[in-house]
């Protein structure tokens, strides 16, 4: 049932990401889809990512030696 509704939402466009004009912030974590304008799906690209303090994005984000402790 949970992968029924995993597909169902997977054919619904997502509003953030808006068919390429927008920015999900969910990223490829969505369980909506991500189409570019002529239909085809969209993946982010990987990168280290992060919430800073103010739960803005970090970019380029840079391990510390205590998250990569915690990762082991």
């Amino acid at each position: 049932m949970i992968e029924e509704y995993k597909e169902v939402l997977a054919s619904i466009p997502c509003k953030h990401f808006n068919r390429g004009k927008g920015l999900c912030p969910f990223r490829n974590s969505c369980m909506y889809a991500h189409l570019l304008t002529d239909g085809t799906p969209y993946e982010y690209p990987f990168e280290n990512i992060k919430f800073d303090g103010t739960g803005k994005w970090e970019e380029d984000y840079e391990p510390t030696l205590a998250d990569r402790i915690g990762s082991i």
